[in-house]
This record gives C-alpha cells, structure tokens and sequence, in this order.
C-alpha cells in the first residue's frame, strides 16, 4: 500500500450502514413520511435552492480532479501515458461544468404548484440561463485554479494523481449506477403522484419495478425518482473532503481531520436528502439509495487504488 487511505474502514461500514438502515425505513414508511412533510400547495423554498446546490460535490470532483491530472500529467515521462490521462481530465472538467450549468438551471425548471404541468419540466427564464452561464464559467475557472496552481498542493506527483484519478472515478462509478437504476426502475417522483386526487394509486415502493418507463412517457423526469441523483451527487463530498487532505505532503498530521471530513461530508448528505423530500423530488428510499451507491462506490475504488500501485 503506497500512503495511507484518508478514510478508515470502519467510517466506511458506519455510513454504509447510516444509509441502509434510511433504505429500510424508506421502504416501509415512503408514503407516510413523503405525505407528512411534503405540502404540493407551498413549495418549500429550502427544497428549491438546494435543488440548486445538492450537486456542487460531484461538480467540484470533476473539475478538481482532472486539473490534479492535467498538474500531475505536465512533467510524465510517457507520452502515451501523458495524452491519455490528460483527454480523460478534460472530459471530466467538462462534464464538471456542465453539471454546474444543469445544477443552477434546476432551481428555474423546479415548479411551483401555480405552474406545475406533468407535461412539462421546463419553467427556466432567459435571466436564470445568462446567471447560469456567468456562474459556471467563474465556479469552473476558480476550481481550475486552486487544482492547477495552488501552492498549497505540496503532495508528491504520484500522490496528486491518485487523488485526482479517484475523484474522477467515484463520480463516474456514480453517474452510471444512478442513471441506469433511475431508468430501469422508473419510479414516480412524489411532486407527480401528489398532483392527483388519489396519490397512493400511483405510488409503489422502489422494488415494484417498471422498467424503462421514463422512455415511454412524454416527460420522462417524472418517473425517475428511485434513486435520487442529487443525493448521490452530494455524497460525493463525504469523499471529496478527506481527499483534499492527502494534498499535503504532511498528510499523516491530518489523519483526525479526515475523519472530521468525513462526517461533515456525511452531515452535508443528510441535509441535501431532506431537501429532496421536502421539494416532493424524491421519497426517502430514493435518497438513501443515492448515498448508499456513492458510499459502496467510494469505499470500493478508494480500497483498490490505495491496494495497488497505478
């Protein structure tokens, strides 16, 4: 094993086990609790903004991650070694930043009781689009700075690229098992159900299975509730933050920061999941299956990278 990982196994099994005993409630109490806190004549303006702010982590990793890449990529030896992993971090900056467009435009397509319409899941304004655009050029190009330049960074080159090539693996780990359970499952999202007269016609718990539904329907969004992608985005901080540590080439003094990291990351997960109930995005289930995937998908890459040398 070439340094120590910034997160401990056994912090690992606690929030595995935070989100799994979530998915259990979830699956026996999802109307219930999704009725008691979710009120379709008052959206909840919590729930709104952080629908705008839930997916600033997975954001963040793409785009710190590949500029760890490009720094640790400039001085390589080999060429082929070089151009390959220096294509895979601009994709990932890329796809960083139009995440942070998309994240800012949730807060405009999110509706209002007033203007909500099955048939629709575009409520954006031409100010909120030109905001978005300024918003993700700036959060972009500071984010590029600090993984590029930053003195602070004092870590070996080896070190750099390993958290750099982490970051970039756990966000793409989750984008694929998100996005594939969303459209097998095609669960409606509550804002949906609870729209109607008789919402527990339309609700069926997660592993009531329709599959590919969100094909056949004319607004797909609304059946892509099971699991919750913002709640698997945001969890990407509860790894994102003990990296950050493993920068410093003292790294081992910030052991018991990592740690702290980690349930801040696993405080910040928590939160952006309530937000998700009370906007009427998601039940409880579909959120604790988001951290759920992030937390497996992290423990795992962070595991095997640290076990091998790459």
């Amino acid at each position: 094993m070439n340094y120590k990982t910034p997160i401990k196994l056994r912090d690992m099994i606690i929030g595995l086990a935070i989100a799994g005993i979530l998915l259990i409630l979830g699956a026996l109490f999802d109307f219930q609790i999704s009725s008691a806190i979710y009120n379709p004549s008052n959206p909840n303006i919590f729930g709104i903004i952080m629908s705008g702010v839930c997916e600033l982590p997975v954001c963040f990793a793409l785009i710190f991650g590949g500029s760890l890449l490009i720094r640790s990529m400039i001085k390589e030896q080999s060429k082929v070694k070089k151009v390959i992993f220096i294509i895979i971090a601009v994709l990932a900056i890329i796809v960083g930043a139009y995440f942070i467009y998309d994240t800012w435009m949730d807060i405009s397509k999110f509706p209002t009781t007033s203007q909500f319409d099955p048939k629709s899941d575009d409520y954006s304004s031409p100010l909120l689009i030109i905001l978005g655009i300024v918003f993700t050029i700036a959060f972009t190009l500071a984010v590029l700075y600090v993984g590029l330049f930053s003195k602070k960074i004092t870590a070996t080159k080896e070190a750099i690229f390993k958290v750099g090539l982490i970051l970039v693996l756990i966000c793409l780990a989750i984008a694929i098992c998100t996005t594939g359970l969303k459209y097998l499952c095609g669960r409606p999202r509550p804002r949906y159900i609870f729209g109607f007269e008789n919402p527990s016609e339309l609700f069926h718990p997660f592993w009531q299975i329709d599959a590919f539904r969100a094909f056949k329907e004319e607004v797909s969004d609304n059946f892509k509730s099971f699991p919750s992608g913002h709640s698997t985005y945001a969890a990407t901080l509860i790894f994102v933050l003990p990296y950050i540590t493993k920068l410093n080439k003292n790294n081992d003094e910030y052991s018991k920061m990592s740690t702290i990291l980690f349930y801040v990351g696993i405080a910040y997960t928590l939160v952006a999941m309530f937000s998700r109930m009370l906007a009427g995005a998601h039940f409880l289930s579909d959120t604790a299956m988001g951290m759920f995937i992030t937390v497996l998908c992290g423990s795992i890459i962070t595991y095997t990278t640290h076990l091998k040398k790459i």
